[in-house]
């Protein structure tokens, strides 16, 4: 599997790399076709992207891909 990086995240779901990092640290809420996308890319839950704080959101990507690069932090 491919690191997962901002980026990466980015063109899996069609939006900018700049957008996904908004949603990272909360800036910014995506709407739930957005969060289902994330959510596939990502293996978490679409909740966590509407609902979720920049900690949780970045914890849960830390556990759900051993992959994680510092950039999604």
């Amino acid at each position: 599997m491919k690191k997962l990086t901002q980026t990466f995240i980015a063109q899996q779901i069609g939006v900018s790399s700049a957008y996904v990092n908004y949603l990272v640290n909360c800036k910014k809420r995506p709407n739930w076709q957005t969060a289902k996308k994330l959510a596939e890319v990502t293996k978490t839950d679409p909740i966590l992207w509407l609902e979720g704080t920049s900690d949780e959101i970045k914890q849960a990507l830390s556990q759900s891909n051993p992959n994680v690069k510092e950039k999604v932090a």
